[in-house]
C-alpha cells in the first residue's frame, strides 16, 4: 500500500467511526421523487488519481456520506447522484503549459487554463473586473494572444488589430440559470441567455435538488431503460470490460469509442442502477455517453467522437464536457475557489456553488420569469421546436461560474471579444 492510499484508508475508517455526524442531518439519503434506487457504487478514475483505494462494500453501505468525506479530505474531487450513495472520484486537473499549446484546444479550455493560474494579487489587481496584461503570467499571457488571434483581436505579432484598443483579460464570476426539459425521453439542459440570481432557499417552500448539478443535467437520467440493478465486485476494469457488465443486464448495449476502451476504473457496485453507474463512468472519466443515432438495439456509446458537435449548444449549456479536460471546474483551482467563495447568493451550504428546483416548485414570479427568459432564449436556427416547459418535468438549474473574458478594449470602455464560462461543478 502506497502512503498516499494508506493515509485515504485511514481517512475512511476514522470518518466511518465517526459515524452519521460528518455531514448535516439528511445530508447522507437525501431522496426526491426522481432519486434512484438505494444501491451503492464507487467509480473511481485511476489514472487522475492511481494511489486510491476502493472503500469496504460494508463501509459503502452502512454511511456513503462518511466515505465522501473521507475522499474529499484527501483532497480528491466527488461528486455524487441524487441519493448520495453513487459516487464519482477523481483529482483535480492540473493543466501544465504544454497542455495550453495543444493545436485543437477549445477556446474555453484555454481560459480554464488562464483561470486555473489566476493568483490572489492578480485578482486585487483587477480595475473594472479586468486585470491588466503586466500582471498576467507569461503562460497566461500567451493563451490570451492565442484566443485574441483567433478572434482577430490582434495580430500574428500580438498587436491590436483596431486601431486604440489593447488585449484584457476579464475575470468575474456569475450565476448563470439553466433549464432543463425532457424530449424524447433524453433531458435537454439549455443555458437561458438572460437571468437573474436564484431565489433564496426560504422563498421557495421546496427543499432544493440533491447531489450534482450533473446528474440533473444528464441527457440519460429520464431514460427508460437502465433500471435493472447491477453489481459489481471490487476492482480495477478496463472501460470495454465495465460496459459489457452493463449491456449483460439490460436491453440496451453500452460501447466504448477508440481509443478510450482501454480506460481504467477501478469500480465497485452493490444493487445500484445501470443508469446511475454509467453516470459515475462518464462523470469520472469526462468522457460522454451519447446515443447512438437509428441504432436497433439501442447503442450508448462512451468517448470521445462526436464531441466537436456538442460545441455548437455552448450558448445554451456550459455543463458539457469540454474536450480534453472533462468536467473541468472553476473551484478546481485556488483563483476560482476565492472568486466562488466570495460570491454571494443561492443555497447556504458551504462550498455548495447550485441551486434548483422542479419548475413547478418555484414561486409564480420565478416561474414566469423562466418561461419568458426561455423563449427570448430560443432560436429558431436550431431546427428543432421549442420545447414547452412541463412543469413537473421541467427543472430549472442555476449554477455559479467564472466567466473569463478575452477583450479588445479602448480606453472608454468599448471594444469586443469572446467571454468563456467555467462552471463550478
Amino acid at each position: 500500500m502506497t502512503p498516499s492510499s494508506k493515509r485515504l484508508f485511514i481517512a475512511l475508517a476514522a470518518a466511518m467511526a465517526a459515524g452519521s455526524g460528518l455531514l448535516p442531518a439528511g445530508e447522507h439519503v437525501c431522496l426526491s421523487a426522481s432519486a434512484d434506487s438505494q444501491g451503492v457504487a464507487v467509480v473511481i478514475n485511476t489514472e487522475r488519481a492511481p494511489d486510491v483505494e476502493l472503500p469496504r462494500i460494508e463501509d459503502l453501505r452502512a454511511d456513503p456520506g462518511a466515505v465522501v468525506q473521507a475522499f474529499k479530505d484527501a483532497g480528491l474531487r466527488v461528486t455524487v447522484g441524487p441519493t448520495r450513495r453513487c459516487i464519482a472520484v477523481t483529482r483535480p486537473l492540473l493543466m501544465a503549459d504544454d497542455d495550453l499549446r495543444i493545436a485543437d484546444l477549445l477556446p474555453v479550455a484555454l481560459a480554464a487554463g488562464i483561470l486555473q493560474r489566476t493568483t490572489s494579487e492578480q485578482l486585487a489587481s483587477r480595475f473594472q473586473g479586468y486585470v491588466p496584461v503586466e500582471k498576467l503570467s507569461e503562460a497566461q499571457q500567451a493563451v490570451a494572444q492565442r484566443i485574441g488571434r483567433r478572434r482577430g483581436l490582434v495580430d500574428e505579432e500580438g498587436r491590436a488589430t483596431e486601431e486604440g484598443t489593447h488585449l484584457c483579460v476579464g475575470i468575474w464570476c456569475r450565476w448563470e440559470p439553466h433549464v432543463v426539459t425532457v424530449r424524447n425521453g433524453d433531458r435537454i439542459c439549455r443555458k437561458l441567455r438572460f437571468g437573474i440570481r436564484p431565489p433564496t432557499e426560504p422563498a421557495v417552500t421546496a427543499s432544493p435538488l440533491s447531489g450534482s448539478v450533473l446528474w440533473w443535467a444528464w441527457s440519460h437520467a429520464a431514460a427508460s431503460w437502465g433500471n435493472q440493478p447491477v453489481s459489481v465486485e471490487a476492482g480495477t476494469y478496463a472501460l470495454d470490460d465495465l460496459l459489457a457488465r452493463l449491456s449483460a443486464v439490460s436491453e440496451v448495449d453500452f460501447v466504448a469509442r477508440s481509443p478510450a476502451s482501454d480506460r481504467k476504473l477501478a469500480v465497485v457496485a452493490s444493487q445500484v442502477r445501470v443508469r446511475e453507474l454509467l453516470w459515475a463512468i462518464e462523470i469520472a472519466t469526462g468522457l460522454p455517453a451519447r446515443t447512438v443515432p437509428n441504432a436497433q438495439p439501442p447503442i450508448i456509446a462512451v468517448g470521445s467522437r462526436g464531441e466537436r458537435a456538442e460545441t455548437r449548444y455552448r450558448q445554451h449549456n456550459v455543463l458539457v464536457p469540454i474536450p480534453g479536460l472533462g468536467y473541468y471546474s472553476a473551484s478546481d483551482s485556488p483563483g476560482g475557489q476565492k472568486l466562488l467563495s466570495a460570491y454571494g447568493g443561492g443555497p447556504t451550504a458551504e462550498g455548495q456553488h447550485w441551486i434548483g428546483w422542479r419548475f413547478s416548485d418555484l414561486p409564480l414570479l420565478y416561474r414566469n420569469w423562466v418561461q419568458e427568459e426561455w423563449e427570448r432564449s430560443y432560436e429558431p436556427s436550431d431546427g428543432e421546436p421549442m420545447d414547452q416547459l412541463k412543469p413537473d418535468k421541467t427543472y430549472v438549474l442555476w449554477v455559479k461560474c467564472v466567466l473569463v473574458s478575452i477583450s479588445g478594449l479602448a480606453k472608454d470602455g468599448s471594444g469586443r471579444g469572446g467571454e468563456y464560462l467555467v462552471p463550478a461543478l
